[in-house]
This record gives C-alpha cells, sequence and structure tokens, in this order.
C-alpha cells in the first residue's frame, strides 16, 4: 500500500493547476501573505510525480524547481511591500499585531532561503536583509513570537553574514570572520534556549543548518580561490564541517577522542536523526549528500587520506590502511543508512539519494583491492587520479554524475580526477 494518501496525484494536480494561474493569470484575492507562504513551501517540499499508471513516484525536486518557486515567492513579497511593512510595524513592537508577527516571521523565512539557495546554487543572493536585521531584536520581544522564532531569527543571522561577501567570499581572512560569526550566532542561541524545552530541530539544528552554511560557505570559496590555496587552512574546515554533519547521523554514545573514532566501530543512525528526517525539507537530504561528496571528492583528489587527514600524500604506510574500516567509509556508510531508515520503500526524495550514498560507499571500499592489486592499471595513486569507471559501474549500476545531476546538486570542483568529467558534462 501506497505511504501517501489515496488522492495525492489528484491533489498535487490540483497544486500544480493553481500555481500556473497565479504565475500566469492572478488575480486581485491573490495579493495576501498566504501566497507568499505557499510559494515557500512548494521551494522546500517539493511534490511527487506519478508515473507508470499512477503506481510509482518520484520526488520532483531540482535546486533550479527550488529557484524559481523561491523566485515567485520574492517576487510576491515585493508586489506586497512586505519587507516595508515589516519594518515600520516593528518600529513600535508594542502595537504589532499578530498579523504583524506572521508577516515578520514570512520575510525571514524567504530572506534565509534566498541566501540558503544563492550559496548553494552558486548564484547571487536578492534579498537585503539589512532593513530586517534593524528591527530583529524588537521582533523577537514581540507579543505572539514563537519559541521556534529564536531558531529562524539565528538562522537570519548567519545569512546577513553571508550577504556581505554576496555568498562569493574571496578571501581566507572572510571565510574565517564567517566561522566567528557563526560560532556567536550559536553560543547566542543555545543561551536564549537556556534550559527550556526545545522541539527536535533546534535540537539538531547547530549540527544541521549552521554546519552547512559554513560548509558551503568555505566550498564557495574553494570554487573561487586560487589552486594554492585550496590545499590550505580553508580544506582542513571543508573536512572538518562536513564531517561533523555525517557524524551528528549517528547515535550520541559515539564521542570523539582527539577528533578521532575508535577503530573498526560501526556508527548505527540515530533513531531521533531518522525521525526528524521522514518530514524534513527538501535541502536536509541535499545536506548530507553534498557533506559526503565533498569528502569523497577531497579523498579522490589526493587531498586526504581515509581518516580525514589534509595535506597527505599517499604513501606505503596510508595504503596500507583497511578502507573498510576508515573514518571516511563510515560516515557515508551512516549517511546512507540513515537516509534509507527515514524513507518510505518509494517517492520520497530520501530513497533517491540512497544509492548514490551507497555508491560512494562503495567506490571507498573497492578501492582497497584496486590499491593492493599490482596488475590493477584503472588507478594512479602517484599521480591523484583514479580512472572511476569500474567502480562507478559496480557500485551503481550507473552514471553517478548523470545521478548527481539529476539529483539537483552543484557539486564543488577541485582540481584532481573529476574536472574532465565535469568538463565533459558542461
Amino acid at each position: 500500500m501506497c505511504w501517501l494518501h489515496p488522492r495525492y496525484a489528484d491533489t498535487v494536480r490540483l497544486l500544480d493547476a493553481e500555481l500556473m494561474r497565479v504565475t500566469l493569470r492572478p488575480r486581485p484575492d491573490d495579493q495576501k501573505l498566504e501566497t507568499v507562504q505557499a510559494l515557500l513551501l512548494c521551494a522546500h517540499w517539493m511534490p511527487f510525480d506519478v508515473y507508470d499508471t499512477g503506481r510509482r513516484y518520484r520526488s520532483r525536486f531540482s535546486e533550479m524547481g527550488a529557484w524559481q518557486c523561491l523566485g515567485l515567492a520574492i517576487r510576491w513579497a515585493t508586489s506586497l511591500a512586505l519587507e516595508r511593512s515589516c519594518y515600520l510595524s516593528f518600529q513600535q513592537p508594542q502595537t504589532a499585531t499578530r498579523l504583524d508577527v506572521r508577516r515578520f516571521r514570512t520575510m525571514l523565512y524567504l530572506v534565509e532561503s534566498d541566501h540558503y539557495l544563492a550559496l548553494s546554487a552558486r548564484r547571487p543572493s536578492y534579498l537585503n536583509p539589512t532593513p530586517l536585521k534593524e528591527v530583529l531584536e524588537n521582533f523577537l520581544h514581540a507579543d505572539f513570537v514563537q519559541a521556534t522564532d529564536i531558531r529562524l531569527a539565528s538562522l537570519f543571522k548567519v545569512a546577513c553574514g553571508a550577504h556581505s561577501t554576496g555568498c562569493r567570499p574571496s578571501t581566507i581572512e572572510s571565510v574565517e570572520a564567517f566561522d566567528k560569526d557563526v560560532q556567536l550566532i550559536e553560543q547566542q542561541f543555545l543561551l536564549n534556549l537556556g534550559n527550556r524545552s526545545i522541539d527536535t530541530l533546534s535540537q539538531h539544528f547547530p549540527f544541521t543548518s549552521l554546519r552547512w552554511y559554513r560548509l558551503s560557505y568555505v566550498c564557495a570559496f574553494l570554487d573561487a580561490t586560487d589552486i594554492t590555496q585550496r590545499t590550505g587552512e580553508a580544506l582542513t574546515w571543508a573536512i572538518e564541517w562536513a564531517s561533523q554533519i555525517l557524524f551528528h547521523l549517528s547515535r550520541p554514545r559515539y564521542t570523539r577522542v582527539d577528533n578521532e573514532l575508535p577503530d573498526n566501530i560501526q556508527l548505527e543512525p540515530d533513531p531521533s536523526v531518522v525521525d526528524v528526517m521522514s518530514f524534513a525539507i527538501d535541502h536536509y537530504f541535499v545536506v548530507i549528500a553534498y557533506a559526503s561528496f565533498v569528502l569523497v571528492n577531497s579523498w579522490l583528489s589526493n587531498l586526504m587520506d581515509f581518516n580525514l587527514r589534509p595535506h597527505v600524500t599517499r604513501s606505503d604506510g596510508a595504503l596500507s590502511e583497511t578502507a573498510s574500516t576508515s573514518l571516511l567509509y563510515r560516515l557515508v556508510d551512516v549517511a546512507a543508512r540513515t537516509l534509507e531508515a527515514a524513507s518510505p520503500p518509494e517517492g520520497h526524495l530520501a530513497r533517491r539519494y540512497v544509492p548514490l550514498l551507497h555508491g560512494m560507499a562503495g567506490i571507498i571500499s573497492s578501492s582497497e583491492t584496486q590499491i593492493h592489486n599490482p596488475n590493477c592499471e584503472s588507478v594512479s595513486m602517484g599521480t591523484g587520479s583514479l580512472d572511476l569507471s569500474e567502480p562507478l559501474q559496480s557500485n551503481l549500476g550507473g552514471d553517478l554524475w548523470e545521478m548527481w545531476q539529476q539529483a539537483g546538486l552543484e557539486p564543488i570542483i577541485w582540481p584532481g580526477p573529476l574536472d574532465g568529467v565535469y568538463d565533459a558534462r558542461a
């Protein structure tokens, strides 16, 4: 039995028709806050398409689709003068109404989403967060504010930090300053929570959204910077933040000692994370896949070893390590099994990324056989290049990079064995 509502396909058809109407033939009564909110929902929770005579489902998520929905939301917010309304309403917060708070909350989410996607898709942001930032504290002390608004305000502050460079940092000092800002925002977020009971998303917030902002920001720098800076401190940060995102998926009882896990301990998905992921916004799955790709791509590019140690040129000692028990393999493996546990058998977006992540894990484990096989000519470790055709076919049963593209991800491009693949795809 399908996990979706029996009338789900009919509901989606009505939604698509309404979106088309609002886009092409809007009516005066569409000029309201709910239109912006609906478009924001469509950007973050895209529906499923039905195919094969109504028996199969597939998420239609893509970065481009999210970008288009967000653009429509920004268009309507501009038409409603929503930003100006929010700014004026909270000049005197004691007079703010429940509707004013809803407007401000929606605008916070819209601005944050604009910068979130700008970093993810390597595009410029559109909205200027400065006016809302000037009255943000007034909003947080107004009536009708919800507990989850603290988390949203923290994300908005991070977006403000990314806005200063147009979401495209050009210096290592910019990345370092951004990281310090995010650390302060995280500390303030935890301080504001105090001993109050918090929702599950707030429990995982510092290890998902905040780590992702750091990771995406430093990767934007690595994309654009001179090749000589791609193996320095910025790379170390990228490896650390990507690994933190994946490590957080495991059960809490696993703790780091000197930033390393005990050998040969398999990481198991944290049930509370699985519960969150089952109903998370689309980009949560992108974040996990992206973090995995950063680590695997860094390893393939010979920028780190199996256990995430950067700047290590592969040597006989490094090659003697066991790939299938390495920290890299265990992190990618727990990511794959977390998404597998979080998704229904079919249709759910997390399910699309499961073979992708299992394929990455398979490439890591299969490299051990190739490295120790003196007759294998498909791997050239001395030059940092690998011929991935056989591992991809055996572990994915298809084209890894085509699947990555279909999933809507924008991979980082660092020098190494994958450059030719990206150039050919373009």
